[in-house]
């Protein structure tokens, strides 16, 4: 919700002002983005042996997992497996490490999590299990047939509970 805030409030200050406000940080050069990115490329990061019995347990455990839910199908395969490796290499080498630590690891694991968070998110709102989201349809197509702005929370209410009255009907009758 605080980047939501700040966001906004950067939003509102550009579109009063016509720029952009001031960073607040001095910003890198571009010359020494590139030279870092050019160093770190070199790096080839490997994986320790005390951390392959960690990555191969947590791709099991989320393998276990997803067999126990009821998603309707699994995403995570053994290319789910090396792109949690690619991305720990990845991860070291922003740090300007040869070498994969448990925490590239764990924000690889995090990073593919959130990844499948948005995918089964995505498959819920395709299928019409998105009520805020059809909530704000609804909101949304009002104000544009009004041409107003604003809801009022009464209206509101009274549109929603009219539409789920509907959606009830609907599924009562098949």
């Amino acid at each position: 919700m605080d980047s939501d805030l700040e966001m906004a409030r950067h939003v509102v200050y550009v579109h009063q002002n016509k720029e952009s406000p001031a960073l607040g940080f001095t910003p890198l050069e571009p010359s020494v983005i590139r030279a870092y990115i050019s160093a770190v490329r070199r790096l080839s990061p490997s994986v320790p042996q005390e951390l392959e019995e960690y990555i191969a347990s947590a791709y099991s455990s989320i393998r276990q997992e997803e067999a126990k839910s009821n998603a309707p199908h699994s995403y995570t395969t053994v290319r789910t497996l090396l792109s949690i490796l690619r991305i720990s290499a990845a991860i070291a080498r922003l740090r300007h490490s040869e070498t994969v630590a448990q925490s590239d690891v764990d924000e690889a694991l995090r990073l593919m999590h959130m990844s499948k968070f948005s995918l089964y998110s995505d498959d819920r709102q395709k299928s019409g299990l998105d009520p805020i989201g059809d909530i704000y349809s609804i909101l949304r197509d009002e104000s544009e047939t009004t041409g107003k702005q604003d809801v009022s929370y009464a209206h509101a209410l009274n549109l929603i509970s009219r539409k789920l009255g509907l959606c009830l009907e609907l599924s009562l009758s098949r």
